[in-house]
Parts: structure tokens; sequence; C-alpha cells
């Protein structure tokens, strides 16, 4: 029965991993896309909701395969020390792993500059794109965080 339940708590971590790769991965898409339009709309081009639209739907796909797997590997390495972290401290889940999220973003942000010697996520060379990136990873980190919680009550 013990080992049920640590394979059904494990399921629910993994399972909310993936949540909250999916909900970083979408709303850094979605953010990205409308900081750089608003950018453009703010230089004089005339873009519609429909451009909008397809823009975004663009570039979830187009961003997916390099910067999805970006953020997962990051939120995978900063959910990891967080959570070494919150044994050692006794923090909250819902302190530490959205922190991580936060973290995870401004380091692999910081550190695709000087590997690539540009910034590949164009919203992220303003504040407002920067600062939306980084609430995508507070919000995968609420979503592992309520997870991992699941998954104590669950075990």
């Amino acid at each position: 029965m013990n080992k049920e339940k640590t394979a059904i708590r494990k399921s629910v971590v993994l399972l909310s991993y993936l949540c909250a790769v999916v909900v970083a991965f979408l709303l850094s898409s979605v953010i990205h896309t409308q900081v750089v339009l608003s950018g453009l709309a703010e230089l004089g081009v005339q873009i519609g909701w429909q451009d909008r639209l397809v823009a975004t739907g663009r570039d979830i796909a187009g961003l997916m395969p390099g910067y999805g797997t970006v953020i997962a590997i990051g939120l995978a390495a900063g959910f990891l020390v967080m959570g070494l972290l919150r044994r050692f401290t006794g923090l909250p889940a819902t302190i530490v792993y959205p922190a991580g999220g936060v973290i995870a973003y401004l380091v692999f942000l910081a550190a695709m500059h000087p590997i690539f010697n540009v910034s590949l996520i164009a919203s992220t060379r303003g504040m407002w794109g920067f600062l939306g990136q980084c609430v995508a990873g507070l919000a995968a980190g609420l979503v592992f965080a309520s997870g991992c919680q699941r998954a104590v009550k669950a075990g």
C-alpha cells in the first residue's frame, strides 16, 4: 500500500511539473508576442486583433522546440534546487516554488545573452517584456506548488 501512495505522489508531482511547463510556455509565448506587437504599434504599424491572434499562434508553434525546451530545463533545475531548500528550511511550497520559477527565468534569460550574443527572446530587451517572462515563471511555480500540495494530500 505504501508503494502505491509513493507512486501516486510521484505521478502527481510529475504531472504538476508538466502542467507548470505548459502554463509557463504558453504565458511566455503570448506575452512575448504581445510585447513585440505593441512595440510595432508604437511605431505606427496597424495591427488588428486577427493579426495578433495569428501571430500569437505562430509564435507558440515556432518557439516551442527551442524556448519550450529551455523553459522545461530551467524550471526543472529551479524546482529541484528550491525543493532542496524547502526540505532544509521548511518554507512553504507556495513561496519556494514561485520564487524558483522566477529565478529560473532570470538565470536562463541572462545565460542566453552571452551564449548567443543577442537576446533571443526579443520582448526581454525591454523592462515590460522581461518582467512578463518572469511572471510566467511565477505562475509556473504556483502551478507546481499547488500540485506538490496535492501530492502530499494524496500520500
